[in-house]
């Protein structure tokens, strides 16, 4: 292979890569825009138990939501780390 034919080659490798890498981040960057609704709905929800309750809920379900949502932002933010950065 000649010399400008694995430039070409590798020049156009990298810019697939680069364009895989940007559609990756895109998606790391729409499941994170994603789930701040949904965290800051669990977090109303818990909180808005927690006041109603005057202490005779423990709001165990509220929690349960707001654990798996705030999971859920885990799981967003290292992927936004891994694709974007």
């Amino acid at each position: 292979m000649t010399l400008s034919l694995r430039i070409l080659v590798a020049i156009a490798a990298l810019a697939v890569t680069q364009t895989v890498r940007a559609d990756e981040c895109g998606d790391a960057v729409r499941d994170y825009n994603a789930i701040l609704p949904q965290l800051n709905e669990a977090v109303q929800h818990f909180t808005a138990c927690l006041a109603n309750s005057l202490g005779r809920d423990a709001c165990g379900k509220e929690f349960n939501g707001l654990r798996k949502a705030w999971g859920e932002f885990q799981s967003a933010v290292a992927m936004y780390k891994r694709e974007c950065d």
